[in-house]
């Protein structure tokens, strides 16, 4: 999964962290603690793919 991110897009790795920011509790609701984990792990992953990126190589944005 990191190396698929590595070689995404700028639009796409703001999407992978949107989608984090979607399944995380929301105020007032349970908040359980895979769910939270969850949230936490797609994050993190594209935290860490985000250093394999080539500095000089850029993406189209699709």
């Amino acid at each position: 999964m990191i190396s698929i991110l590595a070689g995404s897009s700028e639009w796409q790795l703001r999407e992978a962290r949107a989608m984090a920011a979607y399944i995380s509790p929301r105020p007032g609701a349970t908040q359980h603690p895979l769910t939270i984990h969850a949230a936490e792990h797609m994050v993190d992953l594209v935290q860490r793919a985000v250093h394999f990126r080539s500095p000089s190589v850029t993406y189209p944005e699709t």
